[in-house]
């Protein structure tokens, strides 16, 4: 662990719970990467299977959304319809870590989202946040 973990990680935290709102995330099954439970610390893998038949939703909050703009070589950019997020990694939990990943179902202001890319931000040696892309599901 760094300096810059200890206070990045808490004022990243801190910030979104002011001025964040909150998003539900769905889980159809947890453990479902065969690798173990995450631990965001080390940013590895524990050798701990979860049950696959375990449903979950964990409702966190992040940034609020902003529209999400695909740049292209040469400078060309595209509109796609897809907002960014950027969630904080301080007190995620362990199972929700383990399938962050895309096409993971998200809830919020009505409208059904899937995570399309997930970024993972350090402030150091540690996870500080994740910036997720989502793109909303037709008929939301």
């Amino acid at each position: 662990m760094t300096a810059l973990d200890d206070t990045l990680r808490q004022e990243a935290y801190d910030t979104v719970q002011t001025f964040g709102k909150s998003y539900v995330f769905h889980s159809n099954a947890l453990g479902s990467s065969g690798q173990g439970t995450y631990n965001p610390n080390t940013g590895a893998y524990a050798s701990i299977s979860l049950p696959l038949d375990t449903a979950s939703t964990y409702t966190y909050k992040a940034s609020p959304p902003k529209k999400y703009v695909r740049r292209f070589e040469g400078g060309t950019a595209e509109s796609s319809g897809e907002v960014e997020i950027t969630l904080p990694a301080l007190n995620l939990a362990a199972p929700f870590l383990d399938f962050l990943k895309p096409s993971m179902r998200v809830v919020f202001d009505g409208g059904d989202w899937r995570t399309t890319e997930i970024e993972k931000l350090y402030s150091g040696d540690e996870i500080c946040a994740y910036n997720i892309v989502l793109s909303q599901q037709s008929g939301t």
